[in-house]
């Protein structure tokens, strides 16, 4: 069985490639000695660079940053906001709209299985009446 050597791990060292990223890279991920040793890290665009380590400067960890900007977060937003900020979502579904939907017999966790998991347009979704066929029995 092939395994890193003491001289593979000072190679990797050589081209910016960390121990445990190479051991991630051959043994959890398959690659081949010569391409573990030799791909460079992926660094990320310049923008996103600068963003990260003006995060670093902010308090905020790199892992922070990336799932800021993961989830939707501008750059700008995920490197200088503090921890513990919550970005408020957008709204798919407003309170008129709930309301015409609970006055059509729509309830709200039919709405929202039409609106995100079936991906109807909201219109349709409080406008369409519920299937009696297919309705739960409530007694």
């Amino acid at each position: 069985m092939e395994y890193l050597s003491p001289e593979d791990y000072e190679i990797a060292e050589k081209n910016g490639i960390s121990r445990d990223n190479a051991n991630q890279r051959f043994y959890k991920y398959g690659w081949s000695k010569r391409r573990t040793l030799t791909t460079p890290l992926r660094k990320g665009t310049p923008e996103y660079v600068k963003h990260r380590k003006i995060a670093e400067k902010n308090g905020i960890s790199c892992v922070t940053f990336s799932d800021r900007v993961r989830r939707g977060w501008t750059y700008e937003e995920a490197s200088s906001l503090p921890i513990g900020t919550v970005k408020p979502r957008k709204r798919k579904i407003t309170a008129e709209q709930f309301a015409i939907a609970e006055k059509n017999g729509i309830s709200i966790g039919t709405l929202w299985n039409r609106v995100s998991c079936r991906k109807w347009p909201v219109e349709k979704a409080i406008t369409v009446p519920i299937n009696k066929k297919f309705a739960r029995k409530t007694s």
